[in-house]
């Protein structure tokens, strides 16, 4: 039997959200129409009437999910529509402004860092993928309370296992910073020495991001500021 190895211990692991904050989700969504209509799997309009259906019911709109279901894709036709998408996407329009630079800071700094996204596994996948933010490990979770899962990951010396879908290599850190849109992804997050950052612009945001948030959660409008603090820092 090989012998198990020692995880390696860092001070922090930065846990990044994707949807609203790394990526675009109105252009990521906006891309996908164009891309299926191009297909001829279906219209914008037949998406959007499903959509409003699901979203008035207080649901998350999984168009590759969807599509599946309906039968308008296979294994087949969803490998070509990958490529079609990740070839038809402009990077600039695609990622969140600032979200290049935050990535660029954090690998600068030699910072240790995954994408932790909620939502249904095949269409997380393919906005990372035509962002181009696939080389970075990631983890696709169904728990929409986020703080919760990260709570779940300390061990009994106090310590933060990190999920090996987000590292290449055992490691457990003494703290995690989560970077998140949405105030309910806060909700049951560990407290000091762990701290995180609600990316939240309160003159332009949808419902779901508002809420109260942890004291150990500061408030910040864009990526641009938080990549300039960790920059300054």
């Amino acid at each position: 039997m090989p012998e198990q190895q020692n995880p390696k211990h860092i001070d922090t692991f930065y846990v990044l959200d994707f949807d609203r904050c790394l990526g675009n989700v109105t252009e990521l969504y906006e891309l996908l129409v164009c891309v299926l209509e191009q297909m001829g799997v279906t219209t914008a309009r037949e998406l959007a009437e499903v959509r409003v259906k699901v979203e008035d019911t207080g649901g998350s709109f999984d168009a590759i999910r969807y599509l599946f279901t309906a039968g308008l894709l296979n294994e087949a036709s969803f490998i070509h529509l990958r490529q079609q998408y990740r070839q038809a996407a402009d990077i600039a329009k695609l990622r969140e402004p600032g979200a290049t630079e935050l990535i660029e800071v954090l690998d600068a700094r030699q910072q240790t860092y995954g994408i932790l996204t909620y939502g249904g596994d095949l269409w997380q996948q393919t906005k990372l993928s035509a962002a181009q933010f696939d080389h970075i490990p990631y983890l696709v979770t169904q728990t929409k309370q986020k703080g919760v899962l990260l709570r779940s990951w300390q061990n009994a010396e106090g310590l933060y296992e990190i999920p090996s879908d987000l590292t290449a290599e055992p490691l457990v850190a003494t703290k995690l910073v989560l970077v998140d849109d949405k105030a309910d992804s806060f909700h049951g997050f560990p407290p000091s020495p762990s701290y995180g950052y609600h990316v939240f612009d309160p003159n332009n945001h949808v419902a779901a991001q508002a809420g109260d948030v942890p004291v150990n959660v500061t408030r910040i409008a864009n990526l641009q500021i938080l990549a300039q603090q960790f920059a300054n820092s």
